[in-house]
């Protein structure tokens, strides 16, 4: 166990065991796991250290949490949108030219709609930023466009207006 090792020489150097208080790590097995961890070799040196998970996880599923919550009361998916939007611009070359055409229309640069991919919990931000920086450019092209859509990107409106 190369990891407990050194885990085990830098808190023996430069900190006491009985000084530790707790230990913060990622929630996989090899670090939380009940059986031959990161968390069961250190506990074994002092039984009183706290383990947490990842707080960046802990954040994340808290927010998570919210905007589930957001989605429930107000019936509007952003994480739907942007998956919606992605796979609607994705493979259409005349679709992609459209939307071109309505960002020069409304003096906009274009730019690709970006993928947001729900296990990459942090694309999610760079996704919706992209949508709001086009967002009177996408306006246009679906309220202009005959084609039929999936899923309401028909109704395509302002976030505000949004219910």
């Amino acid at each position: 166990w190369a990891l407990d090792s050194k885990v085990v020489h830098l808190l023996s150097c430069e900190n006491p065991w009985s000084m530790c208080t707790s230990v913060g790590v990622d929630n996989t097995s090899v670090n939380i796991g009940i059986r031959d961890s990161l968390k069961t070799r250190i506990l074994l040196r002092n039984p009183a250290i706290y383990f947490n998970g990842c707080p960046c996880h802990i954040i994340h599923n808290a927010a998570q949490k919210a905007g589930d919550t957001l989605t429930e009361r107000c019936a509007f998916d952003v994480e739907e949108l942007t998956i919606d939007l992605y796979y609607w611009f994705d493979k259409s070359t005349k679709r992609k030219n459209g939307l071109r055409s309505y960002c020069i229309f409304c003096d906009q640069a274009y730019r690709a709609i970006i993928k947001h991919v729900t296990t990459w919990w942090l694309s999610l931000e760079t996704a919706v930023e992209r949508i709001l920086k086009q967002f009177p450019s996408l306006t246009s092209y679906f309220k202009s466009e005959n084609e039929s859509q999936s899923r309401d990107l028909k109704d395509f409106r302002k976030p505000s207006m949004i219910p």
